[in-house]
């Protein structure tokens, strides 16, 4: 696991060093979201992809810290893309005059192929907000076909899909539940964002027992009684 660096700060980087830094500046402060549209064809500025990789460093190492477990290593150009397709997505969500809602080529063209658990862990960084974009999108127009591609996204990506209804890729899921951190991170996304429909998965539902503990009945989820079976002739 990478050692702990400084967050980074509107000191540090400069909102007008680019759209991509600007952007990942705001998102992972956590309050208002600036949005300026991506460059066409994703032609960002050296600068701005630089500045935009410090942030996410950074942001690797924090989320590290809070980790159950020792999280997987930062792959950045996973990390980069993961943060360029939020952009991406942020902002068609707030330019409704586009009609083509399907990601671009150059996003298409270099997404990850989700086979290791440091690809996951880094596409998270952006995408772990992905469900709440996709409630949003969904609140303002159910038949958003923005929806729908919001959707697939997080069918190819599990962990950051906690929430989401839509199905999950086998193989890239077997490669999260793989990996004991992400392991655990699943699970705890599953009871903090009340996913019944994942908790009721043969694979995690000791998993689940354990992490809710005894206190079942304050758990955001609910997980069916463990079966009695009985190993005596009689049935009884």
């Amino acid at each position: 696991m990478s050692s702990p660096v400084p967050l980074p700060t509107d000191e540090q980087f400069d909102f007008d060093a680019g759209p991509l830094t600007a952007f990942a500046l705001s998102l992972f402060e956590g309050g208002e979201i600036r949005i300026d549209r991506p460059p066409q064809g994703g032609a960002y500025e050296t600068t701005d992809l630089d500045s935009a990789n410090e942030i996410l460093k950074a942001m690797h190492c924090a989320a590290a810290l809070e980790a159950p477990g020792q999280s997987p290593d930062l792959e950045p150009m996973a990390a980069i893309w993961g943060l360029q397709l939020m952009h991406w997505a942020c902002w068609l969500t707030l330019d409704r005059i586009e009609t083509d809602t399907r990601p671009p080529e150059w996003l298409v063209a270099h997404e990850p192929d989700g086979q290791s658990a440091n690809q996951h862990w880094s596409v998270d960084l952006s995408l772990r907000y992905l469900s709440h974009l996709t409630e949003r999108v969904a609140k303002l127009s159910n038949s958003d076909t923005l929806k729908i591609e919001l959707l697939g996204l997080g069918s190819r990506w599990p962990l950051s899909a906690i929430g989401m209804k839509t199905e999950e890729d086998s193989p890239r899921r077997t490669v999260v539940l793989n990996d004991p951190m992400l392991r655990m991170a699943y699970i705890d996304r599953i009871v903090k964002r009340a996913d019944a429909t994942r908790s009721k998965a043969d694979d995690i539902i000791e998993d689940l027992r354990h992490a809710i503990g005894a206190f079942d009945r304050l758990a955001p989820i609910h997980l069916e009684p463990l079966s009695v079976i009985s190993t005596s002739e009689n049935g009884i």
